[in-house]
């Protein structure tokens, strides 16, 4: 039913073009982009940002799409979880994004008049520019509250300085998008041991047990190209580690 809901109602309906979470031809990597090369960055996280979006708020979301009071009450019922937006269910991050539509809007109003760049990406929030004074998030704060939101204020980073600046997990310093250095440096050790002493011996030597893991390191080598789309190192890899995949494949139907 919450499927239903959501491709026949929620998908049609818009919502702020500056939401890249869960949002259509968005993602972590378009959020990213808009804040690369600026001088100065602030993080800001929304506290229980789903379970603090009450059931009359989802009411609202149909009613106002049209839904009579008693088919607005069932549909929002079906979509909740004691009365509360829940965590994993397919209408949930929809819905949060219409609900936080009009938050969206302020914010990139306020933005606006201090020559700010603003992005939300679920939870997450992130202003970008030339300068952000610190008295600024006091006014963010409140819109954020007057929206029915509440800050986690123990998460709030501002970035006056040139230093380590992850957005959604991509670094934005420099001129372009890049994968976060120890991020890189990690996965680059891991490949290192993986084409020198082969994949059977770095598995034994680290004693690794998951299962999927050729295919967990696969998964991380195209989400560094999905950043660095250019990076000849990671192609490089990425095309080792297919050979290496299919080749255990091939050893494996032999055995059956």
């Amino acid at each position: 039913m919450q499927d239903w809901i959501y491709h026949n109602i929620l998908k049609k309906t818009q919502i702020s073009h500056h939401a890249h979470g869960f949002a259509i031809k968005k993602s972590i990597i378009t959020n990213a982009k808009i804040h690369v090369g600026q001088k100065q960055l602030l993080k800001l996280d929304l506290k229980d940002f789903f379970p603090s979006i009450k059931l009359n708020r989802i009411i609202h979301v149909f009613s106002s799409l049209g839904y009579p009071n008693i088919i607005a009450y069932y549909l929002a019922t079906i979509c909740s979880y004691e009365d509360a937006l829940p965590q994993g269910a397919s209408t949930s991050p929809m819905l949060s994004n219409i609900i936080a539509k009009q938050l969206d809007k302020r914010l990139i109003s306020f933005s606006k008049k201090f020559n700010l760049k603003y992005t939300r990406y679920a939870d997450d929030l992130t202003f970008s520019g030339d300068e952000i004074p610190a008295t600024l998030i006091k006014y963010i704060t409140d819109i954020i509250e007057d929206e029915g939101f509440k800050l986690n204020t123990t998460k709030t980073r501002l970035y006056q300085e040139k230093s380590k600046r992850i957005v959604t997990g991509i670094s934005v310093i420099g001129s372009k998008i890049k994968i976060p250095r120890k991020y890189k440096r990690e996965l680059k050790q891991e490949l290192h041991y993986i084409f020198k002493y082969s994949l059977e011996s770095h598995i034994s030597k680290k004693k690794i047990r998951r299962l999927d893991y050729l295919l967990s390191l696969i998964g991380k080598v195209n989400f560094w190209i999905s950043v660095e789309p250019d990076n000849k190192e990671a192609i490089n890899a990425i095309e080792k580690l297919s050979i290496l995949k299919n080749k255990i494949l091939i050893e494996d139907s032999t055995k059956i």
